[in-house]
This record gives C-alpha cells, structure tokens and sequence, in this order.
C-alpha cells in the first residue's frame, strides 16, 4: 500500500510564506499549535481532514507539500 505523507518542512515553508503564524492556523483547522508544529517537525502526520483544512487555508495544492512513498520492492528471485 502507498500512503501519502507531509513533507513538514515544505509545509512550514508555505504556512511562513504567506506569513501565518502557527497559532492562527491551529485556530483555523480547530487543533493545536502543538500538533501543527509537530506537523511542521516530521513527528506527527495529520489526519486527511486535518491536511485538507490546512490546505485550503493555505490556499496550497496538496501535492506540493506531499511526497508518496514508494512500496517495498519484492526481493529478486
């Protein structure tokens, strides 16, 4: 299975390029500065609604900040 993951640091980088602090956007999606920080550190990944709402307040396409692992190759016979 392929998941999606954030890249916290593309992540952070938007958020400070339209010049939002963390705690506005913790309002924003109705969790806390902590979570979006931890978001932002690589040791939490959001729940899809969480990303979603982060995006659209950021007004950012989802991939941009995402990167989609590859799937563990079968080892060669």
């Amino acid at each position: 299975m392929i998941t999606q993951t954030i890249d916290g640091t593309k992540f952070r980088q938007v958020r400070e390029s339209r010049g939002i602090p963390v705690a506005a956007l913790a309002r924003a999606v109705g969790r806390s500065a902590s979570l979006i920080y931890s978001i932002e550190a690589g040791r939490t990944q959001p729940s899809a609604e969480v990303f979603r709402l982060c995006c659209l307040f950021l007004q950012v396409d989802p991939a941009s900040i995402s990167t989609h692992p590859r799937e563990p190759m079968a080892a060669a016979s």
